[in-house]
């Protein structure tokens, strides 16, 4: 089955001649996107260290366990923001 939508215009494609600038990305393992202009994003980094993955957890169920929107959980919540922003 096809199904087709007739509010869609028909792409027109263009000679090389008419064409001023191309603009292109590429996906990749160690930058997450190279432009064509020469720019490069980074790939996010996640923190893999077994350690680091634990204290994260234990700080979250110590979130978790406090009551919402009290002064603790505010400090809680604080100390694992903390955390993600260094892992």
């Amino acid at each position: 089955m096809r199904i087709e939508d007739k509010t869609v215009p028909d792409y027109i494609s263009r000679p090389l001649t008419d064409v001023n600038s191309i603009l292109g990305c590429d996906l990749g393992l160690t930058k997450l996107v190279h432009l064509s202009d020469g720019h490069q994003i980074d790939n996010p980094r996640f923190s893999t260290n077994k350690k680091t993955k634990r204290a994260l957890k234990l700080r979250q169920r110590r979130v978790s366990r406090k009551a919402k929107s009290s002064a603790n959980h505010k400090k809680a919540v604080k100390r694992v923001g903390e955390l993600h922003k260094n892992a």
